[in-house]
């Protein structure tokens, strides 16, 4: 369970992966100080400023299960390992998870906040010790933070309710006393959505993608703010949709859209307009990315089980819009930022938003 799997990590061991190794090495350590790190030589004295050396001749499957299993308390007591690590792309091809290729998929990334360090422990190890495949980053709010991002599942599993993701803010919900919400908007929960095509993608799907981008932005840009309230849990959005990629040709959009909630009703709202962005989604994926926007974005996201998607021409775009096709907004995003924290910046905004795109 955990970050990866106790089968990725035996996977390799057994590979002699040495860059995993070596990030298995450096993050378990409670202290993040190489020099007492056993696997690890420093540059001799009269060089000091030299690379130091890593020996994973002793590391066995047993050795690297203990490493794992400090690892664990590393995220227990800070919420995070300490940089951009584990992601499960990296050593797993999704398309090889047991999902069923013929449906979306979506995966979500919670900024969470505990309301002491206990409360933290208990929500992060009840999270790792029940799914595989999750990734702790230093984003959330108040002093104990901890983004927690999941591996992507079914959209099946999201309408039954089974899916990791909806388990875990099941249980946020259920022990709301452990949570800490700061009310500051910019405490994100991010959408990670993958339809059939955009598996083992060719260069020409890969366009098509890279062109629906801004459509979907657009898109976004045609509600208003009391709509962004209704649907995402925030007037403004600080930023849209953005595609991404891992090293098997597999893309996905990323939508930054909701503001993280605790209440699993809200929860739950938030999946009934990610089925609505879904049909968005693969109504210009149809179109061969020519689409210039979603005109009927609005009914769509309030009733996806009934409302088919249209796709509106540039002439009737309107005006005024709350977001342009880049997918930021046009408006500066400044209010309520004061309590967001982040391993990097602790709680700098303005740098944060600028290391982060």
């Amino acid at each position: 369970m955990g970050a990866l799997s106790l089968a990725v990590v035996k996977k390799e061991v057994e590979a002699r992966n040495d860059s995993f190794l070596q990030s298995l090495a450096m993050y378990s350590d409670p202290q993040f100080r190489l020099e007492h790190n056993p696997y690890y030589t420093p540059p001799p004295a009269h060089n000091r400023w030299g690379n130091g050396t890593w020996n994973f001749d002793s590391v066995d499957v047993p050795a690297a299960f203990a490493m794992y299993e400090q690892l664990k308390e590393r995220v227990l007591n800070r919420g995070y390992f300490g940089g951009k690590v584990f992601r499960p792309y990296d050593h797993t091809n999704v398309t090889d998870m047991g999902l069923d290729p013929s449906q979306p998929w979506i995966g979500f990334e919670f900024e969470t906040g505990y309301a002491s360090k206990d409360a933290m422990r208990k929500c992060l190890g009840y999270c790792w010790d029940s799914f595989d495949n999750v990734t702790f980053d230093g984003e959330g709010e108040g002093e104990h933070f901890s983004e927690v991002t999941f591996a992507p599942a079914n959209l099946s599993s999201f309408v039954d309710q089974s899916a990791p993701a909806a388990q875990y803010m099941k249980f946020l919900s259920d022990n709301r006393e452990m949570t800490y919400n700061s009310g500051e908007s910019a405490i994100g929960t991010h959408v990670n959505i993958s339809l059939p095509v955009m598996r083992g993608r060719t260069q020409q799907t890969a366009q098509t993608l890279y062109n629906i981008i801004p459509a979907l932005n657009r898109s976004l840009g045609t509600l208003s703010a009391d709509d962004n309230l209704g649907f995402f849990g925030r007037e403004r959005l600080y930023a849209g949709f953005f595609l991404n990629s891992d090293n098997h040709n597999n893309s996905w959009f990323e939508g930054k859209l909701f503001r993280t909630t605790y209440n699993y009703d809200v929860y739950k709202k938030y999946i009934r307009v990610s089925r609505g962005l879904i049909k968005a989604i693969e109504a210009l994926v149809e179109a061969n990315g020519t689409g210039y926007y979603i005109s009927n974005l609005f009914d769509l996201l309030s009733n996806p089980d009934t409302v088919e998607p249209v796709i509106g021409l540039s002439s009737s775009y309107p005006s005024t819009y709350t977001m342009n096709a880049d997918g930021y907004p046009v408006d500066d995003y400044d209010d309520d930022v004061e309590e967001y924290c982040c391993e990097e910046c602790h709680g700098n905004y303005a740098d944060w938003q600028a290391s982060r795109f």
